[in-house]
């Protein structure tokens, strides 16, 4: 195993600042509000509201933090209510709502300033238990040092794992396991690998495991589909004409083989958000503008919505707490500015799905989270900004949910100087209570945690 040891480099410059104004969420279907402009594709951008932050009057909520956990998340019904455990892992965590945080105290420590090669995902987990989150990118995981002033390692997962894309306990011995690809970086691989964590720190990779067809992932979700059925892995490809696909883990995820099944022919080939859409009790797939249904043997496709744009990431959350998924949508944008949206779920799925618009001037929104970062028991959403051609111009932009509802969010900057890509993973780090955020980019090697000093 190959360890590279990092003292994390500090700044706080930029961490947190409020950007001196709130802004409305604009319904689409009502037309341009007054004092308002059209954005990209015919979009109407969000007004400025001059007035001071509406203070906090959300009904508190309990719920889990963000990091990864080797037991399943509980996948909230339409009614609101807890359903039967599905094994899940997509749905956005709601914070312990016990009152509003700071939030413009953070520090960014760049955990590596040179990794090897390009990754495809972030995501976090306690892999040697010691209780305390630790972070996995590309084929490496980041040893958290538990401390303030320790020094965060780099380690191999193990050849030929090079694309880690889910952390998961898949084999059910109560340890969690890295599930990635064979390919390194962007480069065309299909075959899967699986590192058998041991609960310290220690992997045996088993190669491949499974094959499927595509080239780099760009969407994976794990879930139990079948409520009585084995765990899945829903995946979603970079390489057009994919579809979306299906693979079934087996009893011995070493030895025995792992089924594959393209289980909807359409797919719009990024992210994968797993979720209880319509309340029925199974998990249903989000691509973005478009999901399918778990109808139980068979998938159904469905649309959200059919605004212009490509939608890039994607996440389920209970937006404007009616008890129903609302789907959070970053659209491509690539150094350009591109469209940040929430679509509300009717309250019949025979409607159409209202698009609200937070933002259309975030320069390629294509690293997107949701959860509740202010404490107050309502989603936020941060945005990280893929901006290849001015990467020091780059934000990380956290969008404070006012009231609640998605109606009203204040913007405020985190960070600006690093470019993202499929990053800003909302994780509680540190294990004080507040989340942080980790992430990587496109045009560089950096991986950054921005802390969250609330707590």
């Amino acid at each position: 195993m190959v360890i590279v040891a990092f003292a994390a480099l500090a700044g706080v410059a930029g961490c947190g600042g409020d950007d001196g104004a709130t802004t409305d969420a604009t319904d689409a279907s009502t037309g341009p509000a007054a004092g308002s402009t059209v954005g990209p594709a015919g979009r109407v951008a969000e007004s400025v509201v001059t007035e001071p932050l509406a203070s906090d009057t959300a009904a508190p909520t309990t719920g889990t933090d963000a990091v990864a956990s080797d037991v399943p998340a509980d996948v909230p019904g339409r009614d609101g209510g807890e359903e039967e455990d599905t094994g899940a892992t997509d749905v956005t965590p709601v914070g312990e709502g016990d009152g509003t945080l700071p939030l413009d105290r953070c520090e960014r420590h760049v955990l590596d300033d040179a990794r090897p090669q390009r990754a495809i995902f972030i995501t976090t987990g306690d892999l040697d238990e010691d209780g305390d989150a630790d972070v996995v990118t590309g084929p490496f995981w980041y040893e958290n040092p538990g401390t303030d002033d320790g020094t965060w390692s780099r380690r191999e997962l193990g050849s030929p794992l090079y694309n880690q894309a889910v952390v998961h306990d898949f084999d059910g011995d109560g340890h969690l396991d890295v599930l990635g690809t064979e390919g390194v970086g962007s480069t065309a691989n299909a075959d899967f690998a699986l590192a058998h964590g041991d609960g310290s720190g220690g992997f045996e990779v088993v190669a491949p495991v499974a094959s499927a067809r595509g080239d780099f992932l760009q969407g994976v979700c794990v879930a139990d589909f079948d409520p009585a059925g084995p765990l899945q892995v829903a995946l979603s490809w970079h390489q057009r004409g994919q579809g979306v696909q299906l693979l079934t883990v087996p009893s011995d995820p070493s030895t025995d083989p792992w089924a594959w099944e393209q289980i909807a022919a359409d797919s719009q080939d990024e992210a994968l958000s797993c979720g209880d859409i319509d309340g029925d009790g199974d998990v249903d797939l989000l691509q973005g503008t478009r999901w399918l249904r778990n109808d139980g043997s068979e998938w159904s496709p469905q649309i959200v919505s059919d605004v212009d744009g490509a939608p890039d990431r994607n996440r389920l959350a209970d937006i404007d707490g009616d008890g129903r998924l609302d789907a959070l949508v970053g659209f491509e944008a690539i150094s350009v500015e591109g469209t940040l949206a929430w679509y509300q779920q009717p309250e019949s799925l025979d409607a159409v799905w209202q698009e609200h618009v937070i933002a259309d001037d975030v320069v390629g929104p294509m690293s997107v989270s949701a959860g509740d970062v202010d404490g107050d028991g309502d989603p936020d959403v941060v945005v990280g900004e893929h901006n290849l051609a001015r990467p020091d111009d780059a934000r990380l932009l956290l969008y404070e949910n006012v009231d609640g509802s998605g109606s009203t969010w204040q913007v405020h900057t985190i960070y600006q100087g690093d470019e993202h890509h499929d990053g800003a993973e909302l994780a509680d780090i540190d294990a004080d209570g507040d989340l942080d955020v980790v992430s990587i980019g496109w045009g560089h090697g950096r991986v950054v945690l921005y802390e969250n000093l609330a707590r």
